[in-house]
């Protein structure tokens, strides 16, 4: 975990609670989210692969998710709020268990508007600090998240928004397959690395379609650009001749989250195991969504979603074969579908 960087959240979320001062009314307020999340392509494998040494496998699985929020509004004004919070989620992984996660976000958000009218311009400035630990341990670690949006109410039926990302994730552990294996003899071109040390940018489009007065429908497309991982399945023919591509290829470890592995006595691979690549990839995703409000405090939301990706490279090289070539791991999609509740107290 990077420890200067935790310092700075925290010191950005305490400080504007010792400038501002606290008026009349109830600051504080409580949420939970219950939720669940379906994924056709949770590992992100590449639609090409290198026949000889990787599998092709898409590997769908089902989420489980619940968090519980507690925040205080610092700033409540009728044309600008400022808030911070603490979440705490756990995401129970039913098949890839190894993928199950809990840990807590700290947030700082404001929110403002130009003006006083229905249809003025707001925009929004969020950053947020989360602190996960994974069952699969080199999953460990912390990501910072900031966002600027700006928007508009057209129409009391509809509403648009557009705004930029970035994300900064740091892995915890470095948990190769040598480390985790010294009574065996391990290939020799093993090695560690932090797969999930990654940046990315990005922005988004959103459109909000406000169909009745608790109902909303709405549609986003969303842009990455940066560093992504990407797990395939590798055959046991890697440890008998390994391609050329995988030594100029700097940032991968065995991935025991999809697959467990065995070797023989000479310290080939009996077995299939899973590897995990860190790549240069452009991210387009699209989201198509049902707001409901059930009641006063409960809400529903369905998403669902489709990622296509383009432009994968290694970012070891950018004419790596295995992620540009006929032979290697190329573009891949992944659909998800969430259905979540939110109930306010």
């Amino acid at each position: 975990m990077n420890t200067n960087r935790s310092y700075a959240i925290w010191a950005l979320l305490i400080l504007p609670m010792s400038v501002v001062h606290a008026d009349t009314g109830d600051r504080f307020n409580f949420g939970v989210e219950l939720g669940t999340r379906w994924e056709s392509n949770i590992n992100l494998g590449g639609d090409e692969v290198d026949p000889q040494f990787l599998g092709d496998e898409e590997l769908d699985d089902l989420t489980y998710q619940i968090s519980a929020t507690i925040g205080y509004d610092l700033i409540k004004q009728q044309s600008r709020e400022m808030s911070i919070s603490l979440t705490g989620f756990y995401n129970g992984v039913d098949d890839y268990s190894d993928l199950t996660n809990k840990g807590y976000t700290l947030a700082l958000s404001y929110n403002g508007e130009f003006g006083s009218a229905f249809t003025a311009p707001w925009y929004s400035i969020n950053v947020s600090q989360t602190f996960a630990d994974f069952d699969s341990r080199i999953r460990d670690g912390d990501w910072l998240e900031a966002e600027i949006q700006l928007g508009k109410r057209f129409t009391p039926k509809f509403g648009a928004s557009a705004g930029i990302r970035y994300l900064d994730r740091d892995q915890d552990n470095s948990t190769g397959l040598c480390p985790e294996r010294s009574n065996v003899n391990c290939p020799g071109f093993w090695r560690e690395d932090q797969v999930f040390d990654q940046e990315r940018v990005g922005g988004f489009l959103h459109f909000d379609w406000f169909v009745r007065d608790k109902t909303a429908l709405f549609f986003e497309y969303s842009y990455w650009e940066g560093d992504e991982d990407a797990t395939v399945p590798l055959r046991p023919a890697f440890s008998s001749g390994l391609p050329g591509w995988l030594n100029i290829h700097d940032v991968f470890a065995d991935d025991p989250a999809f697959g467990r592995y065995s070797f023989n006595n000479n310290g080939t691979i009996a077995e299939s195991l899973y590897i995990i690549w860190q790549v240069d990839v452009t991210q387009h995703v699209f989201e198509l969504g049902w707001r409901q409000q059930l009641t006063d405090q409960i809400g529903m939301e369905l998403v669902v979603a489709h990622l296509l990706t383009s432009d994968v490279e290694s970012p070891g090289r950018n004419d790596a074969a295995f992620v540009i070539g006929d032979t290697g791991l190329d573009d891949y999609e992944n659909t998800a579908v969430m259905l979540s509740f939110s109930f306010d107290f």
